[in-house]
């Protein structure tokens, strides 16, 4: 009988902290293995922030099968769009590689990868992972690597999918945080495909909508040694013995109940009933009813909403005005010559990051001294066409909104990380709506992230809706009042997120070279 002696996890749950670990205490027999909490649905922290998901369910079973006890932690990344964080997955390897766990908990490899090759043995396949090309359903033309010569492509960042696009400069790679991710920027158009494991993007279907995309052609590619991996120079004999029996259990089809439980092998929905051949071919004149009603809806929601949108500029205008009155009756006798010149709607030139700045001790009280608040501000960030009150106004709110996420998630969680980020940066081409992509102007993205409980993606919608909440007692008019300072500053609002995986709000104003 062989042991293995594992190194305990750090203080405070992570394992790279700057001094040495203590060591903990753990059965002989009892195996550690790290992995992604981002990697749905193969491994994912559940509501209970629990590891969860096919490969954590695989490795129990193969544990029990050996008589062996097994521990699995997920890790997730330090902070996401920031440099230098990594992945969970790449945390993982480097702990297994240091001597703190026994192996990683799921890993692959795509052809080209000769170093991953020689520093691990893989001991699946748990499941072959199929890499299937991703499009929007009006789509043509596109059915396999080569023709996405020219795209650009999103990949799940940290993948090793990028190892197909290595030698075809052609293709501009856009990474994703995770599949969700990737689907989103497919449907809003920023990228032609997405390049993902074809389960996991299934296993997106199950809370998403993905009726306006589908898969073409058939998978570029398969990661047939996919599971568990241990260091190559480990001599204890774990990794052939968990091979065996991974080989045994795909061979009597015990890893099939685990593979339907998760989805696996399944297709997207189908047409919608009004695309499907038949149905074009029964009946034109039909079809044009139905087309002159959509367009009446359509006008009808168009005017609606814009009724809406004005009602919340002027809304935002009002308050704006309000605020300027009242400090004119506070302080009659300020001097007001040295003011920048405002523009017409009331804006002026102004630097972001100097009223993040001076905000900062504001955010800090806002937060409660319970949530880590991090500025994140990009250096020689453009200057804006700004309302510097109604901006405040919006930051703080979002703030708020933030905090009282981080506190809900915690309350479900004790584990779960209290963080929220206020970040600058210029706008990227591929967030630019089509519509003011011809002005060639330029924008900045002021956006403020959050560890907190997330939205659900059917809320999202419904957010900056005049009264809408999902918090007790609250009135629902903060998220509907930054809408309107955007509207005001002819901006837009961005929303990115998920339950239990935290949000980020980001609001994107003009930029100006004025001073």
């Amino acid at each position: 009988m062989w042991m293995i002696v594992l190194v305990g996890l750090l203080a405070g749950g992570t394992l790279w902290a700057q001094q040495a670990p203590e060591p903990v205490s753990r059965p002989a027999q009892t195996l550690l293995f790290l992995g992604s909490a981002n990697h749905a649905p193969y491994s994912f922290l559940d509501r209970d922030g629990q590891p969860a998901g096919y490969d954590v369910d695989v490795l129990q079973a193969v544990a029990e099968r050996l008589g062996l006890t097994v521990e699995i932690k997920l890790l997730t990344d330090d902070a996401p769009d920031v440099p230098g964080a990594r992945s969970g997955l790449a945390k993982a390897m480097q702990a297994v590689r240091a001597g703190e766990a026994a192996g990683v908990l799921a890993l692959g490899d795509i052809d080209g990868e000769a170093e991953r090759r020689q520093q691990w043995r893989f001991t699946g396949p748990t499941d072959p992972v199929a890499y299937s090309i991703l499009v929007g359903r009006d789509t043509e033309h596109i059915d396999n690597l080569q023709s996405l010569n020219g795209s650009r492509v999103a990949i799940i960042r940290y993948d090793p999918a990028a190892t197909l696009f290595a030698v075809n400069p052609n293709v501009t790679l856009d990474p994703a945080r995770h599949v969700q991710e990737g689907v989103v920027m497919v449907q809003r158009g920023r990228v032609t495909a997405l390049v993902a494991p074809r389960n996991a993007v299934l296993h997106a279907a199950k809370s998403w909508n993905l009726e306006d995309v589908k898969f073409v052609g058939v998978p570029v590619f398969r990661q047939e040694r996919y599971g568990p991996a241990l260091p190559a120079e480990d001599q204890s004999g774990l990794a052939g013995r968990i091979q065996r029996a991974l080989a045994e259990m795909n061979t009597t089809g015990a890893l099939i109940p685990l593979q339907a439980k998760y989805g696996f092998g399944g297709e997207l929905a189908p047409l919608p009933l009004l695309e499907q051949p038949w149905v074009l071919t029964a009946g034109w004149v039909s079809l044009a009813v139905v087309v002159l009603i959509l367009l009446g809806l359509m006008w009808f929601w168009s005017l609606r909403s814009g009724v809406q949108g004005q009602t919340r500029r002027l809304t935002a205008e009002i308050q704006v005005l309000r605020r300027q009155l009242t400090e004119l009756q506070t302080h009659p006798d300020r001097p007001h010559e040295s003011a920048p010149p405002a523009d017409e709607g009331g804006l002026i030139p102004m630097a972001l990051n100097d009223l993040i700045r001076q905000l900062g001790p504001k955010l800090q009280e806002i937060s409660g001294g319970e949530v880590a608040v991090e500025l994140q501000l990009v250096d020689e960030l453009p200057g804006v066409l700004a309302d510097p009150v109604g901006l405040e106004d919006a930051l703080i709110h979002l703030c708020r909104n933030a905090r009282d996420a981080v506190l809900a998630r915690r309350e479900k969680n004790p584990e779960s990380p209290m963080r929220m980020w206020v970040i600058t940066r210029p706008a990227r081409p591929d967030e630019v709506p089509p519509a003011r992509q011809a002005s060639q102007t330029e924008f900045v993205a002021l956006a403020v992230r959050d560890t907190g409980i997330g939205i659900a993606q059917k809320d999202v919608p419904e957010v900056f809706k005049d009264g809408y909440t999902t918090k007790p007692g609250a009135a629902g008019h903060g998220l509907a009042a930054v809408y309107g300072v955007v509207a005001r500053h002819g901006g837009w609002i961005d929303v990115e997120s998920a339950p239990n995986r935290g949000a980020t709000f980001s609001l994107y104003l003009e930029a100006t070279d004025e001073e």
